[in-house]
């Protein structure tokens, strides 16, 4: 691996979104920086800026998955398959929670 950023963008301002935050935000020595959030709702968004001000809050995410290398899909299971689809149609990695899909289809 080279020491190039990885560049995170996080899409879910939840539990899992705002851990991932902190886990990432608390690292000194990781090649990682974080791209932005975004989530769907507003009052979300406005709880992590709170904690993390100087996270840059996506305007939606095709902006976020645009500024990222990799996107972390924190959203309710529900949304994860497709989130994931655009960002694997857009080039990039994705992590996601588990499910990736809340049913076979």
């Amino acid at each position: 691996m080279t020491r190039d950023a990885l560049s995170l963008g996080i899409i879910g301002a939840g539990i899992m979104g705002e851990r991932m935050l902190g886990v990432v935000s608390a690292q000194t020595d990781i090649p990682i920086r974080v791209a932005g959030i975004w989530d769907p709702s507003p009052a979300s968004l406005d709880r992590i800026a709170g904690t993390f001000p100087a996270v840059t809050r996506m305007a939606d995410a095709d902006a976020l998955i645009a500024a990222s290398t990799c996107v972390y899909v924190a959203s309710p299971p529900g949304s994860h398959i497709g989130y994931a689809r655009r960002a694997s149609a857009a080039g990039r990695s994705v992590f996601l929670e588990k499910p990736l899909a809340v049913d076979l289809e």
